[in-house]
């Protein structure tokens, strides 16, 4: 997909997008957000996501305001991958947790930006290296995470036998269980979310 976006000319290389204006912070010198805006509906992102790919668009990059806080981001980038398109997105990560990570992971987003001003807060900007140092550990132990996964599933059949707690299954069967379990608790934090605030998930 890379080679096909470079060798052509007669297509966008890369398209940005806005899925909402409105952010979690405050930076003075950006002009690019507000806190009141509502989130762009998702129909009408599908229609400007289905655009791009039909001008032949090879990536999207989406970014805000704050767009880890539209209630529907996952789906708008599933509908990029879903046309072809690599999905990139640029955060200031103060919404970064596990769960969260996990959910784009599974979205599909190809690449993940952070904006970092300063070392430490100040007036003007509190996209910090020491506030978001965790976050940036974070991404860096899930993602290790996987990776040790994938290799060792990769020396595995699926029909290979493994022992689980005291009986032994295949590895076909952990992998379900893990997708299950993944689905189930971000179940539980939907509901959660729903009873704290009235919002639901995708």
């Amino acid at each position: 997909m890379i080679a096909q976006a470079f060798t052509s000319t007669d297509h966008p290389l890369l398209a940005h997008i806005i899925p909402i204006r409105r952010c979690n912070l405050a930076c003075e010198y950006c002009n690019e957000y507000d806190d009141f805006s509502k989130p762009v509906p998702t129909k009408t992102m599908f229609q400007r996501v289905d655009k791009l790919a039909d001008l032949g668009t090879s990536v999207i990059t989406i970014s805000g305001g704050e767009p880890l806080l539209h209630p529907e981001l996952d789906q708008i980038i599933g509908r990029a991958r879903k046309r072809g398109m690599i999905a990139g997105l640029i955060t200031n990560g103060y919404l970064l947790v596990a769960e969260r990570i996990e959910r784009l992971n599974r979205a599909g987003l190809e690449w993940l930006q952070i904006s970092i001003d300063n070392v430490t807060p100040d007036e003007v900007s509190k996209k910090s290296l020491k506030v978001l140092d965790k976050k940036l550990e974070l991404l860096a132990e899930y993602a290790a995470e996987c990776d040790a996964s994938r290799q060792v599933l990769a020396k595995l059949d699926l029909e290979t036998e493994v022992l689980f707690r005291d009986r032994l299954v295949s590895a076909r069967w952990v992998v379900i269980h893990m997708i299950e379990e993944t689905g189930r608790h971000a179940g539980h934090l939907d509901v959660i979310r729903e009873n704290l605030d009235g919002v639901t998930g995708e």
